[in-house]
């Protein structure tokens, strides 16, 4: 009888924890939905598990979707009714909604023990038949050098697509190559590519697919007949006034070491094993100073000290000014002078509240850097998305004080002083 008991007990515990579970995850859907209706995803990131999927991408390419797909879904998402729900070592739930003129759809939700979006089958969406395959090719010299525009607080570059000028944009917050959709079609130059969308039950729901290219080079790094991630940044367009034909993510170049001269505004790409040399060959009279970085997915983190604390900081090469996480404000505004109120305009058009103001001192590897423009935003959008744990950004005011080398394979970064 008590072995009975005993067990009657267990099921029952456990049929309550997995109730408690299935009311935390139909939580997220609707802020899924919720996301969709104010066409932004921040709501959704800290709830993503690491190997989150959408349309049959897997992690950092996932997330770099998602935002683009949600902001581009032009409908409002209505009546939201739960149709079933299964149990196995996942938690799947499967919801009907009405989404604007394509009628109602269905869309199903895999959750992972955490509680964690693992899948998101939205309309459902059909997993691309063409997928992104993109294989860089490295140059064959040992370094060689770029120069580039600063565009407010992004740097552009001339690059070859299917044998035409482009400007790009580089990128290293994006993780991979990225094409820019808008362009698609539009220019008698660019017959050569073609794009395969993302669709839903009802037709395209986004310019967010894949996209052919025949050739590719940039400095002599190139790609030949590759299928690349494209999405509509035509939004980046008009908030940097400038028109540019993709992104130059992480995977383009995270086989050398790039060395940044923003007096010279010249990028140069080196082979690690040339690095030595370059930089005896170029530069024998400055002192180098090393400080090891930590790679955190596709983001290059070091150390900075600040009064005697250490912050954890991301290197962003087009950053204007450095950016704190807004947490941090009232801690270290005794480090600043004439913090005051300001707005930033984002890459998504959106306006936010940031502090602005100059940084006494911060200290990496040694190095001491004064009176740097820093600004103090909500970065928790970062930290959720990639599953990071960074206090900041650090750019332009820190990079731009000296010669400065990002060495991705070797896990290091060097000032020339």
């Amino acid at each position: 009888m008590k072995r009975i008991v005993t067990i009657v007990i267990f099921l029952v515990l456990n049929n309550i924890a997995f109730s408690q579970e299935s009311a935390e995850c139909e939580k997220i859907v609707f802020q899924t939905y919720e996301a969709i209706n104010r066409k932004s995803a921040e709501p959704l990131m800290n709830h993503l598990s690491p190997d989150f999927t959408i349309a049959g991408y897997t992690g950092e390419v996932a997330l770099l979707i998602l935002p683009q797909l949600f902001d581009q879904l032009n409908m409002k998402v209505t009546n939201i009714k739960k149709v079933s729900e299964v149990k196995t070592d996942v938690l799947t739930l499967v919801y009907e909604a009405e989404f604007g003129e394509m009628g109602v759809k269905q869309s199903t939700f895999i959750f992972n023990e955490k509680n964690q979006l693992k899948e998101l089958g939205l309309l459902p969406m059909e997993v691309m038949a063409t997928k992104a395959d993109a294989q860089v090719t490295q140059s064959e010299k040992a370094f060689f050098s770029i120069p580039f525009k600063r565009i407010g607080n992004l740097i552009s570059v001339q690059t070859k697509l299917n044998g035409v000028s482009r400007t790009f944009l580089i990128d290293n917050g994006a993780p991979v190559f990225v094409l820019n959709s808008a362009h698609l079609g539009k220019d008698s130059t660019d017959n050569k590519l073609t794009l395969s969308n993302t669709k839903g039950a009802g037709g395209t729901i986004s310019n967010v697919g894949v996209a052919k290219i025949e050739s590719f080079d940039f400095g002599g790094i190139s790609m030949d007949t590759q299928n690349v991630i494209s999405m509509d940044l035509s939004h980046l367009e008009k908030a940097t006034k400038t028109t540019f034909y993709g992104l130059l993510g992480y995977d383009v170049y995270k086989e050398y070491d790039l060395f940044f001269d923003y007096k010279k505004n010249t990028i140069t790409f080196i082979k690690p094993e040339a690095t030595k040399d370059f930089l005896e060959s170029n530069f024998k009279s400055k002192r180098q100073v090393e400080v090891p970085i930590e790679m955190e997915g596709h983001i290059a983190v070091v150390k900075g000290v600040i009064n005697g604390k250490e912050y954890m900081f991301g290197i962003d090469c087009g950053a204007e000014s450095s950016l704190f996480d807004i947490k941090l404000k009232d801690e270290l505004k005794p480090n600043f002078r004439k913090l005051k109120k300001d707005k930033m305009g984002g890459a998504d058009l959106n306006v936010v509240d940031i502090y602005t103001g100059k940084l006494d001192s911060m200290v990496i590897g040694g190095v001491e850097f004064k009176k740097t423009q820093t600004a103090f935003s909500d970065i928790s959008h970062l930290n959720e998305g990639y599953n990071l744990k960074l206090d900041g950004l650090i750019g332009y005011d820190i990079l731009s004080e000296q010669p400065t080398l990002i060495s991705y394979v070797n896990k290091k970064i060097v000032f020339l002083k």
